[in-house]
């Protein structure tokens, strides 16, 4: 369907559930240019709404997504590594007898972020950053 906009012609296409049986069950047997004849589409069309009710990726789109979490691993691991590396130095500095009004001051951090550091449970560290 074609509705006329302002002079412009925008192509406004609705899926119906018997294109989508007749795609489901046809995608495989038939040319994905012969579905789009029978369903008067194109051949890309038909090709997306596939894997759209297939629900299964592209492949860019899944080596995109897998590429992504493992970034996102690797900056939560050196957020961690960096947490726990300056959560050290807090600790080691409270050994030699340092307060943790002069720890925070020395470090350029607030007092709750020292103490946070000092009495929180190792296990149950998420909100020390």
């Amino acid at each position: 369907m074609v509705y006329p906009t302002k002079g412009v012609a925008v192509g406004v296409c609705t899926w119906l559930p018997e294109h989508d049986a007749l795609i489901l069950a046809n995608y495989g047997e038939l040319s994905a240019q012969q579905i789009a004849e029978l369903v008067d589409r194109s051949r890309d069309a038909v090709i997306g709404r596939y894997h759209r009710l297939k629900k299964s990726p592209f492949p860019s789109n899944a080596t995109r997504h897998h590429l992504k979490r493992d970034q996102a691993a690797e900056r939560k691991a050196k957020r961690i590594a960096q947490r726990d590396a300056k959560n050290a130095q807090i600790k080691r500095a409270i050994a030699r007898g340092l307060s943790q009004r002069q720890v925070a001051n020395l470090m350029g951090l607030s007092s709750a972020r020292v103490f946070r550091a000092v009495h929180a449970d190792p296990q149950n560290m998420r909100d020390v950053q």
